[in-house]
Parts: C-alpha cells; sequence; structure tokens
C-alpha cells in the first residue's frame, strides 16, 4: 500500500505535459491531504509494519520530496488525525523526514506556505468541508484510508469530489463489510458493537435503509461474499460525482492472500498510469494483512468440535444409562454417580432434534471485532469549539459576540461555554471569566499553553505578634 500511495503521489507532484506547472510563481497551489493520518497504527486495522519501515504518511512526504527536487512546486500539506498520541508519532516521522521547522499546527492553512505541513488534531469529517474549502483554489490530492467506515461518512467524501481537478485514492474499509458475516439477525437484535459497524458501513454508501446489508449476508451465505455488491455501489457513488474523471477500482493482493480495494478518481492521466505499473502492485501489497478472518474463530470451531464429541460420548454400559441415551440430548439428565440409579421413567415421544449451531454462530463472550473508542463520535463542545475558533480565530472579541451569534440558531448559553471551556484547555482561547457581556475572549493564531499556577506560592503577611503590624 505504501508503494501504491508513493507512486501515485510522485506522479501528481511531477509537473505534466498540459504545462499547468512550468514554474513556482505560475503554478496554482498544490495540497496534499492525509485525512487519516494514524489510521494505520490503530489496533486492528490488518497492516503488517517492522519498527525500521516508515508509515504511509512518511513515505508520501518522502515521494513528494523526491519529486519537488526535480524542479516541482512543493505542496502544502495537511495531516488529520483525532489521536493526539498517534498524532504525536505522526509528527516524530515528518520531523525526521523534512525537519520540525516546517511543521506546524494550525488550523489557518491559508497561513502555510508552500513546503510546510499542517498536523490537525480533529475527526476528518468535522473539518472536511474547511479542507475542501482551502483546496478549492488550487489542485488537490486526497489520500483517504480511514481505520473503520463510521470514521469515513459519504458527507465527508463529497465535498472533496466536488473540487473539479482533484485526486483522490480512497482505501475501502473492507474488514467492516466482512464483519457482517457472521450475523443473521435483524439490525434491532444484533449487539451494540456490531449494529454500529452497519451503521459506519451504511453511512459510508449513503444509505440509510441498510439496503446493501440483506444483499451482502445473502453473499457471504452462499459462499460467493468477495465484496462485489458493496464495491459496485460505492464505484457508482464516486462515479456519480466525479464528473469527467476517471474512477478506476484497483485491487491488491499480498502473497499470503490478504486483499485490500482502493479506488483512484483523478483527471491526471500520468496519476492513472502511475498506479498500474507491475512494480507498484507487487510492492504494494507485500505486507498488508488479510483481516478477513480474526484468530479466534479456530478456538470457537473447536470449542463446538468438543461439545458435539461430548455429547455424543458412550455412556456406561448399564441398562439404565442405555435407556437414558435414547432420550434426546435436550431432555436427558445424568445422575450423580453416588446415587442409586432408579429405573428410568417410561421414554416420552422424541422431540424435534435440535440442530448444533453453525461454528460461526457460537455466542462468543470476547470478540475481537469490538469497535475501538476512538471510533466513538466526537463530544459535542469539540465540533462546536471547532466552529468557533473558525469562525473567530486570529481575534480578540467578547462574550456577548460570541453568544449573540449563536442565539440565533437556538444554542444555549451553557453549549457555547463548555465549547469554549475545552478550547481555552487545549490554548487555542484565552479569558478569565465569561459571566459579562463585556468580558474579553482571545483567539490566538498559534495554540498557548496554558500558565500553571503556583499554589504553594504566598505573599507574606506580617501582622505582628497580636496583629497590629508593628
Amino acid at each position: 500500500m505504501r508503494g501504491l500511495l508513493a507512486a501515485a503521489v510522485a506522479a501528481w507532484v511531477r509537473p505534466s505535459a498540459s504545462g499547468d506547472s512550468q514554474s513556482a510563481e505560475g503554478a496554482p497551489r498544490r495540497v496534499y491531504v492525509d485525512a487519516f493520518a494514524g489510521a494505520e497504527l490503530q489496533f486492528g486495522t490488518g497492516v503488517l509494519r517492522e519498527a525500521a519501515e516508515p508509515t504511509r504518511a512518511q513515505a508520501a512526504v518522502r515521494a513528494i520530496e523526491e519529486a519537488c527536487a526535480g524542479g516541482a512546486p512543493c505542496p502544502i500539506s495537511l495531516f488529520v488525525e483525532e489521536d493526539p498520541a498517534h498524532l504525536q508519532r505522526i509528527y516524530g516521522d515528518l520531523e525526521d523526514a523534512i525537519g520540525g521547522e516546517r511543521l506546524r499546527a494550525t488550523r489557518d492553512f491559508a497561513s502555510l506556505a508552500a513546503g510546510e505541513a499542517s498536523l490537525v488534531e480533529a475527526p476528518f469529517a468535522s473539518v472536511a468541508g474547511d479542507v475542501a474549502r482551502f483546496a478549492a483554489d488550487g489542485r488537490a490530492f486526497f489520500w483517504l484510508a480511514p481505520a473503520t467506515a463510521r470514521a469515513m461518512p459519504w458527507t465527508a467524501v463529497e465535498p472533496l469530489l466536488a473540487i473539479r481537478d482533484a485526486t483522490l485514492l480512497i482505501r475501502f474499509p473492507h474488514a467492516d463489510f466482512e464483519k457482517q458475516s457472521r450475523h443473521v439477525g435483524a439490525l434491532a437484535d444484533l449487539p451494540a458493537f456490531a449494529r454500529r459497524i452497519v451503521e459506519g458501513c451504511s453511512s459510508l454508501l449513503a444509505d440509510g435503509k441498510h439496503g446493501w446489508l440483506s444483499i451482502w449476508r445473502t453473499e457471504a451465505r452462499d459462499g460467493t461474499a468477495e465484496l462485489p455488491g458493496v464495491l459496485e455501489r460505492f464505484r457508482a457513488l464516486l462515479a456519480g460525482a466525479a464528473g469527467e474523471r476517471m474512477v478506476k477500482p484497483i485491487e491488491l493482493q499480498s502473497a499470503d492472500g490478504g486483499r485490500a480495494w482502493c479506488f483512484l478518481v483523478t483527471a491526471d492521466a500520468a496519476v492513472g498510469l502511475a498506479v498500474e505499473g507491475d512494480g507498484v502492485a507487487g510492492s504494494a501489497v507485500e505486507r498488508e494483512v488479510a483481516p478477513a478472518e480474526p484468530t479466534p474463530v479456530p478456538r470457537r470451531v473447536r470449542a463446538a468440535a468438543l461439545r458435539t464429541a461430548a455429547i455424543s460420548a458412550p455412556t456406561p454400559a448399564t441398562e439404565a444409562a442405555d435407556a437414558a441415551a435414547a432420550i434426546p440430548d435436550s431432555t436427558r439428565e445424568v445422575p450423580h454417580r453416588d446415587v442409586p440409579v432408579e429405573p428410568p421413567p417410561p421414554v416420552p415421544a422424541p422431540a424435534a432434534p435440535v440442530a448444533e449451531p453453525h461454528p460461526d454462530q457460537v455466542l462468543d463472550l470476547f470478540p475481537d471485532d469490538v469497535a475501538p473508542p476512538t471510533a466513538a463520535p466526537a463530544r459535542p463542545e469539540v465540533a462546536l469549539g471547532a466552529e468557533v475558533e473558525a469562525r473567530f480565530g486570529s481575534r480578540t472579541v467578547t462574550w456577548g459576540e460570541v453568544l449573540a451569534s449563536y442565539a440565533a440558531r437556538g444554542v444555549s448559553a451553557e453549549a457555547v461555554k463548555a465549547a469554549l471551556r475545552h478550547l481555552r484547555r487545549g490554548g487555542r482561547a484565552i479569558y478569565a471569566s465569561i459571566r459579562r457581556d463585556t468580558d474579553e475572549i482571545v483567539f490566538p493564531p498559534e495554540p498557548v499553553a496554558p500558565a500553571k499556577a503556583n499554589r504553594h506560592a504566598k505573599t507574606p503577611v506580617d501582622d505582628g505578634l497580636f496583629g497590629s503590624g508593628e
């Protein structure tokens, strides 16, 4: 996957034959966006990488640097990630690749110069509109590789496709769809984690009625499920919004059978040719792990086999035990070995045989496919805080102005205060109090670390022996 990404980005950065980037002065602004920069670092994403191997973000930046060394204008890079720990890891990788002086943490994208990069701590769905507006004035490359389908709803992809010359390389989150083959019940009867996965898949496919689910389960039950239905549905969504750009499906397969699916949307023929090379196809998936079958499944199969063997094991060679063995498993009572065996009661009419559950339907008390906590939706104050910062960023306003701007929309004062407290904890809003309309709030251009109060420092006061001060 890293080889595929590096080849596509390098072809996009290099000057094209159309002459739209002949010189750095006359070239349109280029923007490279990694919408889920830390997704490969999350648990259960199916990515195998040695410690010395680069991350996808680092591989893309190195490809950009090599292409810019040939005279191509360097793009502005945006790396979006909601997990601060993963974002710190990405910062370290980029610092090794291009140096820390070119890295910033700002949402004022217009202040970035060519060749600089910004690390944005936020869920991409919450900043997709701002990123799309910033990239609309130039040429953009969007790398979308979410860890889960829930992280990338169609409403976040649609504004990116609306940019006329934008190139999108999307890694389809197929693992979420493959997990549904183990469930056969209605959506309301599914466990909470499985229902969230289904809802996330439906949001990616813009299918609020979950129409894809029954078709996918039918194909999985018949043993023909290779994601053709959902892949075709997603391809049709991309084609409907791509206009005259090509929509190219890419299937990657590793030596151990692991597969991944990508979609390329571009009007740049050089990018399309770059992803077709044999060398790229061979190196792109050599360490991609197949997430189709989790590890605990063989243990569940063995447990079911052991249970079946225990039920069908021969009983002691006694007349009473032989008579009891004729009773169906669902009604048989095994006597304690210390209690004399009474003559068996009359054998009732045999009940309908109880079918042994399929191994994939055995109750799993410790499932591996539980959605990680990072997949939970963002808190309301986080989204509102991002909106407040975007509206009043780099300004000094009063509490009355902020409150008035949201009063017409029905947003309560407590909700606005909660958003401001979230911004103050991150150093993105500075104020002493917000009780009166005239209280000032400062939104700094860059986050400012809050000053630590010295709780032990007290001003000594000498009032004398009896408080007289003498």
